[in-house]
């Protein structure tokens, strides 16, 4: 797992585009909060899973705030593996 996670407008951009929204990342950005989505992206080990995760908490939370249409999710959560 990686220590250190930033949400890049990159990863902002790619949740806006798969909604075709027109929202600008100024705006997006100040409508999430980072340091949850980085907190709970920490459950998961597999590089890939924290990207979904980071992915489609972005993606609830720009439509909780009505920047994205509240429409069919493009980005689920991974599965959170519990031990055996």
């Amino acid at each position: 797992m990686s220590d250190f996670w930033d949400i890049t407008d990159e990863d902002i951009t790619i949740v806006i585009a798969s909604h075709k929204a027109k929202a600008t990342i100024e705006v997006a950005r100040r409508s999430i909060d980072e340091e949850k989505i980085i907190a709970n992206l920490r459950q998961f080990s597999d590089f890939a899973d924290q990207v979904s995760s980071a992915s489609s908490d972005i993606e609830d939370q720009l439509m909780a705030a009505g920047i994205i249409p509240p429409a069919a999710k493009k980005f689920e959560l991974p599965a959170v593996a519990t031990p055996a």
